[in-house]
């Protein structure tokens, strides 16, 4: 198609000018390409036909070509291609151009790229096959004998070693893997020698820990009997001190309703705080003692869980209003009405976290709510959340609080007298009580004491 339409290119100008001589010239020249056949052109307004070379094999029926559009069509033995012939301006046709070309060249000349291609690839082949078989002798062989070597080694056969080699880039290798071997069998020679020290220095240590085993089950032995002794020596103390400070508050109780002055009144009633906070201090030492000894029990009697909660507040409604802080409960109203546990371990571990909000908080509200966490037939665990707006905990006060002896901030233990034990014997009670205890607090945004505990349900409500 491109020879068809540089032919109408050339042919356009002559014929044009009827210049007829030059166009047969482009005619015959152009029948000198190789593959050229034979070169037909037809100018209509002449009804002039030019030819060049053979006849055409004509196959079209006598279709002449278009004017208007390139054509193609394919004979058994040929190919033909023409082009309008444009006149000056470009735009109408004034003829065309057709060209036959034989197919047998362009048939050769594949079969000759086929025979050359194939040819090509056979060489490929035989070359790879060649670098192929050389590879593998020069290093297949090679590595797969030095893979054993290595695979031997890594499995402890230490003696094996690679076998001198040929091929100069394997020479360097086999000497490394050879040298790391020897220094393998010499390490697991002298690391055999320190095993068998150190089987024996075992030995010997052995013996002295189970010397010093001995001596110190016989020092926990000592210790516990020591510590029992101590909590027997607490517990009776502090119960034979009970007695005595309960008559004393009894008489000052009596002694404060006779007729006394202002300031007879004010010694007295700081008489009666005094001991009464030493009788708080005694009984927590006592409960203390008796969780440290184990010798605490639970009652498992009716708790009615509202009323006893109610008993808490009512007990505490005169400090709260002292200090402007209202007392606020909730129960889910989902709870049982009648319970079975301790009512009075309960109330001492509630009164204790009560207390507290209201010993670290100076105004807002302290909220006590009671939640359900499980329930089953026959027993429910409640939460018990205790929040207030007071001075709040650090992290570090929060991780030692439960610990004996610990207030929530040594500074202020004159201003919020205690022990730190109240409540360690929270931890102590809740345990029993198969729960748990925790707090949830920053500085300066108060606090949330909460515990869990195990409750049985009665039946008989």
């Amino acid at each position: 198609s491109i020879l068809a339409q540089k032919t109408a290119h050339l042919l356009h100008k002559p014929i044009l000018e009827q210049d007829l001589e030059l166009v047969q010239h482009i005619l015959d020249a152009s029948i000198e390409e190789p593959y050229i056949r034979a070169i037909h052109v037809y100018y209509a307004a002449g009804k002039q036909n030019f030819h060049s070379g053979p006849q055409f094999i004509d196959t079209r029926d006598d279709a002449e070509p278009s004017m208007d559009t390139p054509g193609e069509f394919r004979t058994y033995r040929t190919l033909h291609f023409s082009h309008p012939l444009i006149d000056r301006n470009g735009n109408n046709p004034i003829g065309w151009v057709e060209l036959e070309l034989l197919t047998a060249p362009f048939v050769v000349v594949r079969y000759e790229a086929m025979v050359l291609a194939i040819a090509i690839t056979l060489l490929c082949l035989i070359i790879g096959a060649y670098f192929a078989i050389s590879l593998y002798y020069r290093i297949t062989e090679p590595l797969e004998h030095i893979k054993n070597i290595v695979q031997g080694l890594a499995r402890g056969r230490l003696n094996e070693r690679v076998k001198p080699q040929h091929s100069r880039e394997f020479l360097a290798l086999a000497e490394s893997i050879n040298t790391m071997a020897d220094y393998m069998e010499a390490a697991q020679a002298d690391m055999q020698s320190h095993i068998d020290h150190a089987i024996e220095d075992l030995h010997e240590t052995l013996e002295t820990i189970e010397i010093q085993n001995v001596e110190l089950d016989l020092a926990r032995k000592e210790a516990l009997e020591a510590s029992r002794v101590k909590s027997e020596f607490l517990a009776n103390t502090s119960h034979e001190i009970r007695t005595p400070l309960n008559g004393i508050l009894g008489f000052i109780n009596l002694a404060l309703k006779t007729d006394l002055n202002e300031q007879q009144r004010e010694y007295m009633e700081t008489i009666r705080d005094s001991a009464q906070n030493l009788l708080t201090v005694i009984n927590g030492i006592l409960d203390f003692s008796k969780i440290e000894s184990g010798k605490l029990t639970l009652d498992y009697a009716p708790l009615p869980l509202r009323d006893t909660i109610d008993e808490v507040l009512h007990i505490f409604a005169l400090d709260a209003h002292d200090k402007n802080l209202e007392l606020i409960s909730y129960v889910e109203p989902c709870i049982p009405k009648n319970l079975l546990g301790d009512a009075l371990r309960f109330k001492q571990v509630l009164s204790n976290l009560i207390s507290n909000a209201i010993k670290y908080s100076s105004s807002g509200n302290i909220i006590i709510d009671v939640s359900i966490l499980q329930r089953q037939e026959t027993q429910i665990t409640l939460k018990v959340c205790v929040s207030d707006e007071g001075i709040g905990l650090s992290r570090e006060t929060q991780e030692q609080l439960f610990s004996p002896f610990i207030q929530a901030d040594s500074s202020n233990s004159r201003e919020h007298e205690g022990t730190g034990l109240g409540l360690a014997i929270c931890k102590g009670l809740v345990e029993r009580m198969d729960g748990e205890i925790g707090v949830v607090s920053e500085p300066g945004k108060g606090s949330t004491f909460w515990f869990t505990t195990r409750l049985g349900i009665d039946k008989r409500q």
